[in-house]
């Protein structure tokens, strides 16, 4: 975005690391608890309970872990257009089924970042002044 002739410099919103590893530790709780319910109680509905927590916490923790060490911001608003341009296919898709229900290219989740979502909204209005937000 440009505004008088220069451009507005991209406005970055670092991890959230406390908050990311409770979740990491929350991801590893209920990992532990699907591998210990099945053994200690051994029974049928233990069982189906804990098998699928396994999977899905164990890469709920997988992908955690990766976003810690990755060493960069968790959220850099610049150019809005460029976005969905250089995004996976999946985003892409994913925005245009949002388009199609009525909703913005963009959804976010603002517990990992160290800011209220307030502050967020008003530096996505400051790149992109006309920009509707639906919350």
């Amino acid at each position: 975005m440009i505004r008088n002739g220069v451009p507005l410099p991209p406005t970055v919103h670092p991890l959230a690391r406390r908050r990311v590893w409770a979740m990491l530790a929350g991801s590893l709780a209920f990992v532990v608890v699907g591998v210990v319910f099945p053994v200690a109680h051994s029974t049928v509905k233990m069982t189906v309970a804990g098998a699928p927590a396994v999977p899905f916490f164990g890469f709920c923790a997988v992908s955690i872990i990766q976003r810690l060490r990755r060493d960069r911001p968790e959220l850099v608003l610049h150019d809005p257009d460029a976005y969905l341009a250089r995004a996976p296919k999946l985003v892409r898709s994913t925005a245009s089924m949002n388009a199609r229900l009525g909703f913005g290219p963009a959804g976010m989740a603002a517990n990992t970042l160290t800011v209220p979502p307030e502050a967020v909204l008003d530096a996505m209005r400051r790149h992109c002044p006309g920009l509707e937000v639906q919350h």
